[in-house]
């Protein structure tokens, strides 16, 4: 599905008023041209940051003054806070260095998460690609139709590891919304996850909306899937008759914790640099993003290969960050105990 944030056209605006005239001197044209820009990765090159990432490298660098060559990176460790941590203390603050930031920059940031060295809202902020929004799902042959089921009694869930939505949704769940769930760690990614299903060892996983219906189609078109939940602040407009996490929460404290924490699938995919691009340069990155998703040759290449593109500007990025950072302390600091307490199990 390919949407667009109302803010972008606005914001572009701004950067064709603020482009420099036609054969005037343009400093930053001067600064990319003939350099190499890393677009780097907190996970290995095959999943979702790696594909939202070539994107960044065939398709932002063509619209960025001077032409640039982008280079994808890879530096996976700590569920993407290695990279996010080099960025911001090691990168050059130059605009010569980007990255696709982990979409828990926010929360983690917020709760002080283990290995943390950032402030997100010092990160320059270039435009998001989409949200990356992580839904639950039941095994239909194996009776898991209902939210009902996940509390009347245990159901057994495939996990990667207690950092990931794959073991966070079904804590969240346990915790604030009566549900018996069980997670069994350490599969080596979504598809495995589906496969134990298949397989009869699980019941329930949590994976990307956009993984399901694209890699796992032919299991929903089957009705062997059922997505009970979504975790995400607010219904997205695919699932609308899909409860979203922070509905279920018995009190509205339960809530907003479970609001707090499913914030993150907002920032979704979103590229960024350090904290102090020159304004100039941030100006023409983020312009050179707007025009991107709107390249005739993007829409075309996303929308045959079913990648999800709802694309949001720099600003309002930042907008949603600020918003995470806002959450009352209290809200906050049950969060962290939260998420703290799945890492013992």
């Amino acid at each position: 599905m390919r949407r667009i944030s109302g803010a972008v056209p606005v914001l572009l605006g701004v950067a064709v008023a603020a482009a420099p005239l036609t054969g005037a001197a343009d400093p930053v044209a001067d600064f990319y041209k003939g350099r190499k820009v890393p677009v780097i990765i907190g996970a290995g090159p095959s999943g979702g940051y790696g594909l939202y990432g070539r994107l960044a490298v065939d398709f932002l660098s063509r619209h960025v003054p001077g032409r640039p060559t982008f280079v994808l990176q890879s530096m996976p460790g700590g569920g993407g806070t290695k990279a996010a941590n080099y960025v911001y203390n090691v990168a050059p603050k130059d605009g010569s260095a980007l990255i696709v930031i982990v979409q828990t920059v926010a929360t983690d940031t917020a709760t002080g998460a283990p290995g943390v060295k950032f402030d997100a809202r010092k990160f320059s902020y270039i435009g998001r690609f989409t949200d990356n929004t992580p839904v639950g799902v039941g095994w239909v042959p194996a009776g898991v139709t209902s939210l009902d089921v996940l509390r009347a009694r245990q159901v057994i869930a495939g996990g990667t590891g207690p950092s990931s939505p794959t073991n966070i949704g079904p804590n969240l769940l346990n915790r604030y919304a009566g549900t018996k769930i069980k997670i069994v760690s350490g599969y080596k990614g979504a598809g495995a996850m589906a496969m134990a299903m298949e397989r009869g060892e699980t019941e329930f996983m949590v994976g990307s909306w956009a993984a399901f219906k694209t890699r796992r189609k032919h299991l929903l078109e089957q009705n062997k899937l059922k997505v009970l939940f979504q975790l995400s602040p607010s219904r997205i407009a695919e699932l609308a008759d899909v409860p979203a996490v922070s509905e279920l929460g018995a009190t509205p404290r339960a809530q907003a914790v479970m609001t707090f924490i499913a914030s993150s699938s907002e920032v979704g995919r979103s590229v960024a640099g350090p904290p102090g691009i020159p304004a100039a340069r941030l100006a023409a990155l983020r312009a050179a993003f707007e025009k991107a998703v709107r390249d005739p040759e993007f829409i075309e290449y996303t929308n045959k290969r079913g990648i999800d593109v709802n694309a949001m500007s720099g600003a309002a990025l930042m907008a949603v960050v600020k918003k995470t950072l806002d959450t009352p302390p209290d809200i906050v600091a049950e969060a962290a105990e939260t998420l703290l307490a799945g890492k013992r199990k």
